[in-house]
């Protein structure tokens, strides 16, 4: 579910924090994936998000039902706010 492009670039952010600490770089995965899937988070897309940082999926989900700039409905390509 996660493009090995996203995997790479989801990796250079978990490379900046500490052993263990992965799950820090939540937000800025949750922005990759959500940039390759039409601009939107699905609860499946959270998941493998989770899964791939190695953290529990409702840990993600906190974080991506929280803050405004995750989509979970289609939306169209230019947001205005």
């Amino acid at each position: 579910m996660i493009s090995n492009k996203a995997k790479k670039q989801i990796d250079a952010w978990v490379a900046k924090y500490p052993e263990g600490h992965q799950s820090s770089a939540v937000m800025e995965a949750l922005k990759i994936v959500q940039a390759e899937n039409d601009n939107r988070l699905t609860p499946d897309t959270i998941q493998a998000v989770a899964d791939y940082l190695d953290m529990q999926g409702i840990a993600a989900a906190e974080v991506a039902t929280f803050y405004e700039n995750y989509n979970h409905k289609p939306v169209g390509k230019h947001t205005i706010r």
